[in-house]
């Protein structure tokens, strides 16, 4: 009997031997599992499913271009500002930097807008017929363009005088995305739509160019809010609810 009970003992002590042996040994295999599947997402045909053509070469230089363009264009407006508005020089440097700021957003509202409105009007077979998966090349430019202003600005945004602007880095880095998830192709009839909420943009920021200058109650500020007003009723209530909606 008591040999049969010292076995049991040796036998337990076995097991707990074996499995305290075992315990560390989990740990890399998580980590190595971990790893793995961060493999696994960066693996090209992995991206390939969840973007799609967003990842084909025109679309990427035309971001990569359009990224390059904002940049240089921000740089041209601070120096043209700097040169040509005479108050700017008495601005903040975090005044100097919303003022650019406004000069390339409202560049890009200017240009997306057209691309889009010209769709509208002289629509694409292809996404007019297919609303969920349809492949329209001008609606793809228009949303590198702003893949690529979303993405440019996120550096106007986070290296501020006045310290990083969080509303609008979530507000980027979330239209950044969505204009890049279109482009597999995924509901483009829509998002060319919903791109036309730019239209109000140049009025919303030209108002705030004027009241920086100090024309806080002129007649062409009443104007520019007055079609500020307009456009964002139409283009973003009036248009954008139904839409909403549908999609």
């Amino acid at each position: 009997a008591s040999e049969r009970a010292s076995e049991r003992g040796r036998a337990r002590a076995d097991e707990r031997a074996s499995e305290s042996a075992g315990e560390p040994a989990s740990e890399p295999a998580g980590e190595q599992a971990r790893a793995m599947s961060l493999v696994a997402m960066l693996d090209p045909a992995a991206l390939e499913s969840v973007l799609g053509r967003a990842l084909e070469s025109e679309q990427l230089h035309r971001v990569g271009v359009a990224c390059l363009s904002f940049l240089l264009l921000a740089t041209v407006a601070h120096q043209a500002s700097a040169h040509w508005v005479p108050q700017f020089a008495s601005f903040s440097k975090a005044q100097q930097s919303s003022w650019v700021g406004f000069i390339v957003a409202g560049v890009h509202a200017i240009l997306v807008s057209a691309l889009c409105v010209a769709i509208v009007v002289f629509p694409d077979n292809s996404i007019e017929k297919d609303h969920v998966y349809g492949w329209s090349d001008r609606a793809s430019l228009a949303f590198s363009i702003s893949t690529a202003f979303f993405i440019s600005d996120l550096k106007n945004c986070i290296f501020r005088p006045d310290g990083v602007a969080w509303t609008y880095v979530f507000h980027h880095t979330a239209c950044a995305v969505c204009y890049v998830l279109v482009q597999f192709p995924f509901m483009q009839y829509y998002a060319v739509r919903f791109l036309l909420y730019e239209l109000s943009t140049p009025f919303l920021n030209f108002r705030m160019m004027l009241l920086f200058l100090g024309h806080t109650d002129t007649k062409l500020l009443q104007t520019v809010e007055k079609c500020f007003g307009l456009t964002f009723v139409i283009v973003r209530i009036c248009m954008g609810i139904p839409l909403s909606i549908m999609s």
